[in-house]
């Protein structure tokens, strides 16, 4: 299977559905958000790191802030952040049903992060440079 496997299968029908929806502007002048280009972020640093996105986020994010009740995925969070009435996804297999342990969407990076109110403050404090700085102009 190739790097572009599928791809070109889904071209035409991606280009009828959201082809038209790009807008062209100068970089800077416009915010927009996507799902989809966040996503393309977390491979990208997979790539250029060579870990996995939770485990690049968890040791150069998440522990250098001091975010210790923060993950992208459930079974990576202390026990004790786990409430029993959690909802979960569950698959019906021919015993009965098996807990999926973690369900999102394939693009996690762009709006599974589990965390706190604590541990989200941290990060918006790094963000205004006003706590651990996560990193420097270079980088």
């Amino acid at each position: 299977v190739g790097q572009d496997a599928g791809i070109t299968n889904w071209y035409q029908f991606f280009q009828e559905t959201v082809g038209g929806a790009w807008e062209d502007y100068e970089p800077g002048s416009k915010v927009t958000y996507s799902n989809f280009a966040v996503g393309y972020i977390a491979a990208l640093v997979e790539l250029a790191s060579g870990q996995s996105f939770p485990d690049f986020c968890k040791e150069h994010i998440f522990d250098v802030l001091g975010m210790e009740r923060s993950a992208w995925f459930r079974r990576d969070l202390p026990t004790e952040d786990l409430l029993e009435a959690m909802p979960v996804q569950y698959n019906e297999t021919s015993g009965g049903f098996e807990d999926f342990d973690h369900y999102c969407f394939i693009d996690y990076a762009s709006g599974s992060l589990r965390t706190t109110a604590k541990d989200l403050s941290l990060f918006l404090a790094a963000m205004l440079n006003h706590g651990v700085p996560l990193w420097t102009k270079e980088t």
